[in-house]
């Protein structure tokens, strides 16, 4: 009986021993109970990419191991596109009224890269009354004066005059398209014209006898046709006085009064007259010679 007692546990001994090699010669496993990386078979997941846009970068396609989690493809940052400006609504600044310059907006994404500006009117330049930018007439072309006594005194008498010579041109026999100056003078009588060709020297008649001139104005509303005379020993044109009224007229109109003046002997002057402040001086000085 007590021999087979030690047989019983011999046995069991050696069923134990058995059993612990078995488990010896299992595969490793790391703590966490995931096989270790040397010897996993990877499982792999996908980490998709991700686009960039105007302002966040982006990365291209990875991959990991499901089972022991190591990368498997290396997943790489896309720089961020920026921004495309697209083009900008604008109003155009004049002489007198400001300017605007619309947002600027990414053609992408659509964010404001730039503000809206508001840009200065640009105001009027003119030398002679007239601005060189938008062609309004500005000012004062035309001034009221009084004509002098014997002692250099101011009389009651009035004209209105130019403050500039008008530019122009003249051809004659011996030039063609040459340079004119003029000068005009408006009295409650008289409308008289000074020339100067080559912008010195003063058209004069040196004759006994009087000089007529065919004179043509144009305006928008169309053309007429005057008479001037230059007295003998005159230096000076004076507009005939049946034509007086349709100077005057075309004057106060407004618009640009453009002179063609031939005389006996086919001297042409040509050249323009800007009305202004014309029509305010002429109807100022009139309401109160009334």
């Amino acid at each position: 009986m007590k021999r087979a007692f030690i047989y019983l546990i011999a046995l069991l001994l050696l069923f134990a021993l058995t059993a612990c090699g078995a488990e010896s010669s299992a595969p490793d496993v790391s703590s966490g109970g995931q096989p270790s990386r040397s010897a996993c078979s990877h499982q792999s997941v996908i980490k998709p990419a991700a686009e960039p846009d105007c302002t966040k970068t982006g990365l291209t396609e990875g991959a990991y191991c499901a089972l022991c989690g190591e990368c498997l493809i290396e997943q790489r940052e896309i720089p961020a596109y920026g921004h495309k400006p697209g083009q900008a609504s604008e109003r155009e600044a004049t002489c007198d009224e400001a300017g605007v310059i619309g947002q600027v907006k990414c053609e992408v994404c659509g964010a404001v890269i730039e503000e809206e500006k508001n840009v200065p009117a640009l105001g009027h330049t003119t030398d002679n009354g007239v601005c060189e930018r938008c062609g309004l007439y500005i000012g004062g072309i035309w001034e009221t004066r009084y004509y002098v006594d014997e002692f250099d005194q101011p009389t009651n008498e009035w004209y209105i005059s130019s403050k500039e010579l008008f530019i122009g041109k003249f051809s004659n026999s011996a030039t063609t398209n040459s340079k004119l100056t003029v000068k005009m003078l408006i009295d409650k009588d008289d409308i008289t014209i000074f020339l100067y060709e080559y912008d010195m020297y003063p058209v004069k008649n040196p004759w006994s006898s009087a000089d007529e001139y065919d004179i043509t104005i144009r305006t928008s509303s169309g053309d007429k046709y005057l008479t001037g005379t230059m007295y003998s020993d005159g230096d000076r044109i004076f507009i005939d006085s049946q034509h007086i009224s349709s100077v005057i007229q075309a004057l106060r109109g407004g618009d640009e009064v453009m002179f063609h003046i031939a005389s006996e002997n086919m001297d042409t002057y040509l050249f323009s007259v800007m009305p202004a402040n014309f029509a305010d001086e002429y109807d100022s000085i009139m309401g109160n010679s009334r």
